[in-house]
């Protein structure tokens, strides 16, 4: 007996963000985040901007 090969297609979205200093001329932060398969664009953008505003405060380049 044999089975047919299953095929399974998967998308990833990497997204990289990075904040610059006009003022200064440089680089302050940058941040890439990955997703598998993703259902719904609205909310992962939505949940991407939470996390990056977080973990740029962690990092100290926004006010708490």
């Amino acid at each position: 007996m044999w089975e047919p090969a299953r095929y399974r297609t998967d998308i990833t979205v990497v997204v990289e963000t990075r904040v610059y200093s006009l003022k200064q001329d440089k680089l302050l932060w940058a941040g890439t985040s990955e997703t598998q398969n993703p259902s719904d664009a609205n909310a992962v953008i939505a949940e991407l901007a939470t996390l990056v505003l977080k973990e740029m405060k962690k990092a100290g380049v926004l006010a708490k």
